[in-house]
C-alpha cells in the first residue's frame, strides 16, 4: 500500500512539474513575442510607412487617403493602409492575448497612445466612408484604454504560471 502511495506521489509530482514546464515555456514564448512586435514597429519599413502617415496628417490631407487620384496618392494611401493595419496587428495580439499586454505596453505605450490619438481623424472619415464603425476597433480600444491607465501593472512569475496553467 505504501509503495503505490509513494507511485501515485510521485506521478502527481511529476505531472505538476510536467505543466509547470510548459507553462512557463509558454510565457517565455507569450513574453518574447511582445519584442517581436515592437521590433517590427522599428524597423526601416515601418518608419517608412510612419512618414507617409506623418505627411498626411501633418497636411490634413485625408482626402488623399479616402480618393486618391494621382499614382503617388495610391502609393501614400497603400502605405498608411499598412501603416494602420501593422498597429491594428498589435493591438489585435494584446486584445486576445497572443502577447503579454504589460511588457508591450512598458515598450510602445506612449508611442501607441500618440499614435491613435493622430489617426483618430483618418479613422473616423474611414468609419464613415465604409458606414462600418468595426475598422481598427482594436487599435482605438487598446490605445484609449492604455490612455486612460498608462500604469503598467506588476505580474509575478508564478501567478502567471498558476494563471497558464488553470486559464484563470
Amino acid at each position: 500500500m505504501m509503495i503505490v502511495a509513494a507511485i501515485l506521489l510521485s506521478a502527481g509530482i511529476a505531472a505538476f512539474i510536467a505543466l509547470v514546464v510548459v507553462a512557463k515555456q509558454r510565457l517565455a514564448s507569450k513574453r518574447r513575442y511582445p519584442y517581436e512586435l515592437a521590433a517590427e514597429l522599428l524597423e526601416p519599413d515601418f518608419e517608412e510607412l510612419t512618414r507617409a502617415f506623418q505627411e498626411v496628417s501633418a497636411a490634413n490631407a485625408w482626402n488623399i487617403i479616402l480618393n486618391p487620384s494621382t499614382d503617388a496618392e495610391l502609393r501614400t494611401q497603400i502605405k498608411v493602409a499598412r501603416y494602420l493595419n501593422r498597429l491594428e496587428l498589435v493591438c489585435l495580439a494584446v486584445r486576445t492575448n497572443i502577447v503579454d499586454e504589460n511588457v508591450l505596453k512598458t515598450l510602445i505605450g506612449d508611442a501607441l497612445v500618440a499614435r491613435l490619438g493622430n489617426a483618430m481623424p483618418l479613422i473616423a472619415m474611414i468609419r464613415n466612408d465604409e458606414n462600418d464603425q468595426g475598422f481598427f476597433q482594436h487599435f482605438e480600444h487598446i490605445g484609449s484604454r492604455w490612455q486612460q491607465n498608462p500604469e503598467v501593472r506588476e505580474t509575478f512569475i508564478v501567478w502567471a504560471i498558476v494563471r497558464e496553467i488553470f486559464r484563470i
